[in-house]
């Protein structure tokens, strides 16, 4: 409980504060405790994955950023089913992590996946992380040169 939670705070604390190594350290000490004391399929455990993907990405550690990342998807399709808000805001991180490492097709593919989710939540209703995954895409189409579909997402951010 305490534990963990102090781990955790004290890896956010670092995260915020830019120092990224000390905070990695941190949420992984959370993520040992968590994955020892709790259910593997916990939205602790989930939180705690994709805060270490987003610092391993940070680091430019991406293999461990994806793998984080792909662990926090995992989970939040067990606890949650694959058409949750969750597994839509995970598969959007998975897509910044693929376009920092500069692989756009797998970007793409994961914002797509994170826009499919979202769509149906959100309908016609704007929501921030909807604007997100539009101006991702977007982004992308930009630097690949397609330049309508670029305008197209961009126009919907």
């Amino acid at each position: 409980g305490h534990l963990q939670e102090g781990k955790r705070s004290i890896g956010i604390n670092y995260f915020k504060k830019a120092e990224f190594q000390k905070s990695l350290e941190y949420y992984k000490a959370a993520l040992r405790i968590q994955k020892a004391h709790l259910s593997k399929e916990n939205e602790l455990v989930s939180r705690t994955y994709q805060n270490v993907g987003i610092v391993a990405a940070k680091l430019n550690h991406y293999e461990e950023a994806i793998e984080s990342i792909q662990a926090a998807i995992d989970v939040n399709v067990k606890l949650y089913g694959e058409s949750h808000l969750e597994v839509a805001r995970s598969k959007r991180i998975l897509g910044w992590v693929y376009y920092n490492l500069g692989d756009n097709d797998k970007a793409l593919k994961a914002y797509q996946e994170s826009l499919d989710i979202l769509i149906p939540i959100f309908k016609e209703n704007k929501d921030p992380l909807l604007a997100e995954v539009y101006s991702a895409i977007g982004r992308i189409h930009l630097d690949d040169g397609r330049y309508s579909l670029a305008e197209k997402n961009l126009n919907k951010a």
